[in-house]
């Protein structure tokens, strides 16, 4: 075990601590505690899957620590969901509900892994289970909604794994992240990456759920704007452009037009940036108001403006899970049309509306609709990649915890 791993095996050990501290509290809330424990094995899952850490001991300690036979096996189940093992998941979440029915959380996690797995009549057919029983369940819009994403988008990737593919062909120089939130996509930087992220509240040492193995990140707890203000981007980065960014912050339209307009400011032809949440599975998660779990705001309105307002970029839209990712290129720090007009853009794009049947959601926000990651995998590489760094993509990962 190198000196990385272990100092990730540490990170770990600390997370799985402070959760089990939590958990032990009896007044706790049911559901509240499942949450907790959701985050302990997706925690330990991100670094199997996207830095081949495989760490079993963990699943066995947040399965042990749980106050009853029913969490465990619904942590149980948590771990054989993210080895991929959905059949013998959901007949362990069966048991748990008999052992404690009035947890209606085990039925919603359940209908969510059948949706995992591509069982979507079925798992539509527990949410109606759950919604005869509760029909103010907080938690059953948000399966409901991914149900809605499973249909529509269909069995792509996550949008972790687009980075993750971004990160190993492009190994950019220079990465910056706007909206870290609980440090997972930010996470994925390599030890090749000057990894900047900006988040007014998570940007702070020691309060990442989620760490590199091999990079520590330039943090900035504020906003974008206030960094692109005060910071001296060039100084930062060590470097006159950037290689990628992703901007996954305040989910306004205004604000990522905003952000496009200063990170064009430090890009170069060969700068990539992606932007998550463009992609609305329908019109009511994609309101600037929110009214719903699964909320994604009005982002998706950034991509017919630059359709219009900058044809010369290069727009393509992944149908990754759960709400779209863009990757734009071809940027000109020299322009300033998006600036000049930034508040007449805003006041026209504001008044429009999402199209009512996909395939014209799909060509308003140029999606390759695509089950397979290969596409994605040569825009990534094909200017500037070689067929090697394609085929890294597919290499083992690299070691084991």
């Amino acid at each position: 075990m190198n000196q990385a791993d272990a100092g990730i095996r540490q990170h770990i050990d600390l997370v799985l601590e402070a959760i089990a501290a939590q958990v032990v509290d009896t007044n706790r809330d049911p559901f509240d505690i499942n949450v907790m424990h959701r985050t302990a094995c997706d925690l330990i899952a991100f670094y199997e899957r996207y830095w081949g850490l495989s760490d079993l001991s963990g699943y066995s300690r947040v399965i042990a620590g749980c106050a009853d036979l029913a969490e465990s096996l619904a942590c149980t189940a948590l771990m054989l969901r993210y080895k991929r093992q959905f059949d013998a998941a959901v007949s362990v979440l069966d048991i748990a509900y008999e052992l404690a029915p009035t947890c209606l959380h085990y039925l919603t996690l359940k209908a969510d892994i059948l949706r995992e797995k591509g069982a979507i009549d079925a798992a539509r057919a527990v949410c109606e289970q759950v919604r005869e029983i509760d029909p103010n369940l907080s938690e059953l819009p948000l399966v409901l909604s991914q149900c809605d994403v499973g249909e529509q988008l269909g069995p792509f990737e996550e949008y972790y794994t687009l980075l993750q593919i971004a990160h190993r062909v492009r190994r950019p120089s220079v990465y910056l992240e706007i909206g870290v939130s609980s440090g997972k996509s930010l996470a994925l930087a390599g030890a090749e990456t000057v990894a900047i992220g900006i988040d007014p509240v998570t940007a702070v040492p020691g309060n990442l759920v989620f760490v590199s193995p091999e990079n520590s990140p330039k943090l900035f707890r504020m906003t974008s704007d206030q960094f692109f203000e005060s910071a001296d981007p060039r100084a930062v980065m060590g470097q006159a452009y950037f290689d990628m960014a992703f901007i996954d912050g305040l989910h306004l339209f205004e604000q990522v037009l905003r952000d496009l307009i200063n990170l064009e400011k430090y890009a170069d032809p060969d700068s990539i940036v992606f932007i998550h949440d463009c992609l609305p599975v329908n019109a009511f998660i994609a309101e600037r108001v929110r009214q719903s779990v699964f909320w994604i705001g009005d982002v998706w309105k950034i991509i017919p403006c630059l359709k219009e307002m900058r044809p010369d970029l290069e727009i393509v839209t992944f149908p990754a899970q759960p709400s779209g990712l863009a990757l734009i290129r071809n940027f000109d720090p020299s322009s300033t049309v998006l600036e000049r007009h930034f508040d007449s853009i805003v006041e026209h794009y504001r008044q429009t509306c999402l199209p009512d049947h996909r395939e014209a959601v799909f060509n308003l926000l140029n999606v390759q609709a695509t089950t397979e990651t290969v596409f994605f995998t040569s825009k990534i590489a094909l200017r500037y990649g070689t067929m090697e760094t394609v085929r890294c993509c597919s290499e083992t990962p690299r070691s084991t915890l």
